[in-house]
């Protein structure tokens, strides 16, 4: 049995806080603001002596596609999905996960991958 290390945080992740030993990171309820985004990512990924690599799980929603508000939601959700899918290591897994999950709700996800989202 070991020791586990963690941190918790709710929007704190954006400016000023620095964790670059971290080399595993469960994002839940990520930030539509491009930006923020992105700095929560780089927060993980920077460099630090004996880290070689960080695996970052960004959790997303994938609601059914009955009403505009949850198609809005839907390409929101997926732009950011791209975004950290096309630079990651395991980028073609992870589109054909999200499309499984998606066709197995009713969502024809390839139609917005195809459109670049």
């Amino acid at each position: 049995m070991g020791i586990l290390f963690a941190l918790v945080a709710m929007r704190c992740l954006d400016e000023g806080v620095d964790i670059p030993p971290t080399r595993s990171a469960f994002l839940l309820g990520s930030s539509q603001n491009p930006k923020q985004f992105v700095q929560r990512r780089g927060r993980v990924l920077r460099k630090y002596p004996g880290k070689t690599h960080a695996s970052i799980y960004d959790f997303i929603y994938l609601p059914q596609p009955e009403t505009k508000t949850k198609e809005r939601e839907l390409r929101k959700e997926l732009t950011r999905f791209a975004e950290f899918a096309l630079s990651a290591s395991n980028s073609r897994a992870a589109f054909e996960l999200i499309i499984g999950a998606a066709e197995s709700r009713g969502i024809r996800l390839r139609e917005y991958v195809m459109q670049g989202v």
